[in-house]
């Protein structure tokens, strides 16, 4: 019998990375040969089939080998520890996209392999051709005493008449096999950007209850909650906000307690939780209140989103770009309104 059940933290032993933070979402002891498990990943967001062989108990010994070894691996521990819910949220908006997702890409890779072998084939049968009329013509020639350039000429032009009705045929059948194959992908991999919009879009919404704190500078030998509390009741004028709406909060990458203020995990991002979207959105707003703090508020954007911030930044200036309940606008040159980017193309 299995020790692993549905809902149980766990590591994953992936190829190429070091043991991953998991929450088994679903559990298929169904397979002759092993147990396989439906994980969700923390900071990637998605799901993977993982063998039992392949998963070992979730332990804080296990946790603090995997913690440094690689920046990613750091900061999924870190979300497990302040989002351990965050399962939930993402698997109750987005089961269908997400599996359906994979289904599609594993389509997409078995078409890719069909019109790959398609295409041999096609080739082979070019090959084929020629070899039948060097053959054909090989053997008439040889029963001719003599032969001059016009005769040579209505050979071949008499062996590939004789040859163009049985291979045409064949060249036509393949080329329909890979006009319909190619059509496939096509179609497989337009609904696999939409699903992958649509999965941007939950995770986009689980995440506008938090807010992203850059340059928020911590004494040694001070808490954490009690600098932030400081930035946002004191500094940011929210004084009538509730401790208890604030959930949660912890920089990406933990500070060494004994750093100096000056050292770069002193000043390293703080993600804070809020009870609710609507809370964090005052706070958002309420942004201004730290010019020339040397503090800055950012949303907690999905990975796809902040590329398309700062490729649009890099392009027409901060000023110019911000984002909006996880949507990113730009006021571009010669606009006199702004303009919401869904992709990266839409900065060119």
């Amino acid at each position: 019998m299995s020790k692993f059940k549905k809902g149980d933290l766990a590591l994953a032993k992936f190829r190429n990375y070091p043991l991953w933070p998991v929450r088994i979402v679903d559990v298929n002891t169904q397979s002759e040969k092993a147990s396989k498990f439906l994980v969700f990943c923390y900071g990637s967001h998605d799901l993977q089939t993982v063998l039992e062989v392949n998963l070992v108990l979730y332990a804080e010994k296990s946790k603090e080998a995997s913690h440094k070894t690689e920046r990613s691996v750091n900061k999924a521990f870190q979300e497990l520890e302040i989002f351990p819910d965050i399962y939930l949220q993402y698997l109750k908006k987005a089961p269908s996209a997400q599996t359906g997702s994979n289904s599609e890409k594993s389509s997409v890779a078995v078409l890719v392999e069909k019109l790959v072998s398609t295409e041999q084939e096609l080739a082979q049968t070019k090959q084929n051709m020629l070899n039948d009329i060097g053959k054909l013509v090989t053997e008439k020639v040889a029963q001719k005493n003599s032969i001059n350039p016009v005769t040579a000429e209505q050979i071949i032009s008499q062996v590939y008449d004789g040859l163009s009705v049985e291979y045409n045929g064949k060249f036509d059948k393949i080329g329909k096999v890979l006009k319909g194959l190619r059509a496939q992908i096509e179609s497989l991999e337009n609904r696999i950007t939409k699903m992958e919009d649509r999965l941007d879009e939950y995770q986009q919404e689980a995440q506008l209850d938090s807010l992203v704190f850059v340059g928020v500078k911590q004494a040694p030998g001070v808490d954490l909650k009690v600098t932030m509390h400081n930035i946002i009741k004191d500094k940011m004028g929210l004084s009538a906000l509730m401790s208890d709406q604030i959930l949660s909060m912890q920089r990406f990458r933990l500070p060494n307690p004994t750093a100096q203020i000056s050292d770069e995990s002193r000043v390293a991002p703080v993600i804070v939780k809020f009870s609710n979207k609507d809370v964090a959105h005052t706070v958002f707003k309420a942004k201004s209140k730290l010019a020339k703090s040397g503090v800055f508020v950012n949303e907690y954007l999905t990975k796809q989103r902040k590329i398309i911030l700062d490729s649009a930044r890099d392009k027409f200036g901060a000023k110019n770009v911000w984002s909006d309940q996880g949507r990113i606008f730009a006021r571009l040159p010669g606009e006199a309104s702004s303009r919401r980017l869904r992709k990266v193309e839409d900065t060119f």
